[in-house]
């Protein structure tokens, strides 16, 4: 892909960007955008034609290729909670509960809108990219290339959904980050659930430590507003780096913040091997953070201590 994006361009954007870059090399395009008060999409669009080419879709088409790419860093985000795992993408048919390198994630692509390939000058981690976001501006799924990445497929992936038009920016109808809302609260069928319950949750990091500890395993989803992607299986870490809870398994990597934890409950949902008990953590604005339940195999119920313990959770 390197060397494919050659056009120059000037956008109102693109020349604060570089001189946030020039100061903090390893800024990334999440913080660049906040602190230049806009969303990720636009400073990114902004910058078609230098270092950055738009990509149109069926997005749909584009995911049907990612299996081809070979072992890549997949990353979904919320403004709470990030989930990265390196590993291949199955067949979109098949699905995958993101076991150790595998990359398990579901699709909801009407949420897709805007796509980018970023060259490695551009891309936070210094080797390309694919970015995704929904109509309002915000991250919905990335793709990072990782040295046994397919470069020929992903270098024909962009050439085919590569767009006509490489002018810079969008028409995003949200102009700033701290205009975002949620448009519907996504916690309203908790409230109103019968196997539902909100619970106080005081430590994030004791409890996610207590399952690491009994060799627990669980299944841990973040979700952004196109993906849900997911890791299953025994936590092999759990830390603090500063306001930020870190949890690792063999090749993923799962941060979370607690502060944006407004809400916690202990959900029990029917399934054909079972009842499913899964913890939901939300923020202030009732958007799902991150899902965390026990990991569970066709046919095999959900483990016994993972819902015992969830259990002993005191009700709010």
């Amino acid at each position: 892909m390197e060397g494919l994006l050659s056009l120059a361009s000037e956008n109102g954007l693109a020349a604060p960007w570089r001189q946030l870059r020039e100061a903090d090399p390893f800024v990334t395009l999440a913080a660049a955008a906040y602190r230049l008060d806009v969303v990720e999409a636009d400073l990114v669009a902004a910058l078609c034609g230098d270092g950055v080419l738009r990509l149109d879709g069926p997005f749909a088409d584009v995911v049907r290729v990612f299996p081809a790419l070979g072992r890549v860093r997949a990353v979904t985000r919320n403004a709470h909670a990030t989930i990265e795992t390196r590993g291949v993408y199955p067949p979109p048919e098949v699905g995958c509960a993101g076991v150790a390198g595998e990359i398990g994630a579901r699709f909801f692509f009407e949420q897709w809108e805007y796509g980018y390939a970023l060259d490695p000058e551009v891309a936070p981690d210094g080797d390309a990219a694919l970015v995704f976001y929904d109509d309002r501006g915000r991250p919905v799924h990335e793709v990072h290339a990782e040295t046994e990445t397919r470069r020929d497929v992903l270098a024909r992936l962009v050439d085919v959904h590569a767009s006509f038009d490489q002018s810079a920016g969008e028409e995003i109808v949200v102009a700033s980050p701290r205009m975002l809302a949620a448009r519907t609260d996504l916690g309203a069928w908790l409230r109103q659930a019968e196997d539902a319950r909100p619970v106080a949750l005081r430590s994030l990091a004791d409890l996610l430590d207590e399952v690491r500890r009994e060799a627990l395993p669980v299944s841990l989803a973040v979700r952004s507003p196109g993906v849900v992607q997911r890791f299953s299986g025994l936590m092999h870490d759990v830390s603090e780096a500063g306001a930020t809870i870190v949890v690792e398994a063999p090749w993923v990597r799962v941060c979370v913040t607690p502060k944006g934890i407004a809400e916690a409950w202990v959900v029990h949902t029917p399934s054909l091997d079972g009842p499913a008990t899964s913890l939901e953590l939300l923020d202030a604005s009732a958007s799902v953070v991150l899902s965390v339940s026990g990991a569970r195999w066709p046919g095999k119920p959900e483990p016994a201590p993972w819902r015992d313990l969830l259990e002993r959770l005191k009700t709010a």
